[in-house]
């Protein structure tokens, strides 16, 4: 079997960390699993007006997941404000107007004081530069697509590995598949001969019209045996070609699932029946991990 250029996973993490002068902010991503794709977006306010472009950004970068973008605001450092008797006494003079002003009966006290020097020394958010912006967010989906690039390797992997355990049921059913069908012949005709001989001509015609189509119908399987082989064939090529394939792969896992279950209802011979159920099952954990597949 060649080996396939990689997958994408749908899973994935990435960070990155704004430069001068929107060094407040941290930026990560992450994805998961989902048949179209979907961006969240958690920014704080400032950042607002940019879930549009990045919208746009993270569809020309990705095709299929979950996709996660967090904006956080780096822990800000207080200014440091003396604290002076002069600064207090203004303090405690503008908050007495205001209390007599509302009527208010409670003190001002020294809480008070500090707590409106506490907050003259906060830091505003910087405005946001959407040019800066951009190119960061730009960054971080280009790390989570490297991120999701990695999963996918390993996601290949598994994948060939699972395709190489069907190789060798089907190679298994192709050596004894001839002989069987060979013994299911035989068997049906023995069994028409018996009819000719058992009956008249005319309940021979209609036991021999019965028997064949008891025969089509639930011993002769080579259309699903050749429909499979055509599914696995295609699975390889797409995999070969590798890229955003999963809804293709996710597709024709279902067929060969489908085609595999038939053959087996028709198949009566056990060392045909056995290997076919092997596949099945390989087919089953098969699909579980295209779920991951962009």
């Amino acid at each position: 079997m060649s080996v396939s250029r990689g997958l994408l996973s749908m899973t994935g993490f990435g960070e990155a960390s704004t430069p001068y002068p929107l060094d407040k902010y941290r930026l990560s991503a992450k994805s998961l699993n989902h048949k179209n794709l979907e961006v969240i977006l958690n920014f704080p306010k400032e950042w607002e007006h940019l879930e549009v472009p990045t919208r746009r950004m993270a569809a020309s970068f990705l095709t299929r997941g979950r996709i996660e973008v967090t904006v956080s605001r780096l822990p800000q450092q207080m200014t440091s404000t003396p604290i002076s008797q002069e600064k207090a006494t203004a303090i405690f003079i503008e908050l007495s107007q205001i209390k007599d002003a509302l009527g208010l009966r409670e003190p001002v006290t020294l809480t008070h004081i500090l707590t409106v020097m506490t907050r003259e020394g906060n830091i505003p958010p910087p405005p946001v530069n959407p040019e800066s912006a951009m190119e960061t967010i730009g960054e971080l989906l280009q790390k989570l697509k490297v991120s999701r690039e990695e999963e996918g390797q390993a996601l290949t992997k598994v994948i060939e590995g699972l395709l190489l355990e069907i190789d060798e049921y089907l190679g298994l059913i192709g050596l004894i598949r001839p002989k069987a069908i060979e013994e299911t012949k035989n068997a049906f005709a023995a069994k028409i001969s018996n009819l000719l001989h058992q009956t008249s001509v005319l309940d021979a015609e209609k036991k021999i019209e019965e028997e064949a189509l008891l025969y089509l119908s639930k011993k002769d399987n080579e259309e699903e045996w050749q429909r499979f082989n055509i599914h696995i064939q295609r699975f390889r090529q797409d995999m070969d070609s590798g890229g955003a394939i999963g809804r293709s792969l996710d597709f024709l896992a279902q067929e060969m699932q489908r085609e595999i279950s038939t053959f087996i209802t028709k198949e009566a011979n056990p060392l045909v029946f056995q290997p076919a159920m092997a596949i099945r099952t390989a087919l089953t954990k098969l699909k579980e991990q295209i779920q991951n597949v962009e």
